[in-house]
């Protein structure tokens, strides 16, 4: 299986009992998911109905690659095209303009390509955070009311690969 330090993203198929493959391996892999025990029509099969697509390529540029979803009922292939491209802006974005002294908030990084696209995953990448003052006279970022809360310490539900970068 890929790293768990890559970027990724879920592509999903309904109604199906789908084999997945990439058709370019050298920009991105597949990794079928296990199907759900409640999922009574896929579980006891080697089918799934979604898997995680990672982008494994170093390339400079916009790149994409075909993701196949083989349907074994139907023998139908779903085709899906993906994307590669290398992440030109960031942007820090949040649902509130006030945080309350005791409240948490949810800060969510988008990127953008060279086109202003948003990628839909940015998943399995790492970002370092520090709290900084607005300006030289504001108070010192350590006596600022912030701070860090861990992602296992937190109410928020996150994935499991964002809880693993965490504990590395």
């Amino acid at each position: 299986p890929p790293s768990s330090g890559l970027v990724s993203a879920v592509l999903t198929g309904y109604n199906g009992c789908f084999e997945w493959y990439s058709l370019n391996e050298d920009l991105v892999v597949v990794e079928a998911r296990k199907p759900e025990a409640a999922d009574s029509s896929t579980a006891s099969t080697e089918c799934s109905t979604s898997a995680v697509v990672f982008a494994v390529g170093a390339f400079q540029g916009r790149r994409s690659a075909i993701v196949v979803a083989h349907d074994k009922v139907s023998n139908t292939d779903i085709r899906c095209e993906v994307f590669v491209d290398e992440i030109k802006s960031l942007n820090l974005w949040h649902q509130t303009l006030k945080l309350y002294v005791g409240s948490t908030a949810v800060l969510q990084i988008r990127g953008y390509d060279e086109e202003q696209n948003t990628f839909s995953s940015l998943e399995g990448l790492r970002f370092k955070w520090n709290l900084k003052s607005a300006s030289p006279t504001t108070v010192r970022a350590e006596v600022l009311p912030l701070n860090f809360v861990t992602l296992r310490n937190s109410s928020h539900k996150v994935s499991a690969l964002r809880l693993e970068q965490e504990d590395a």
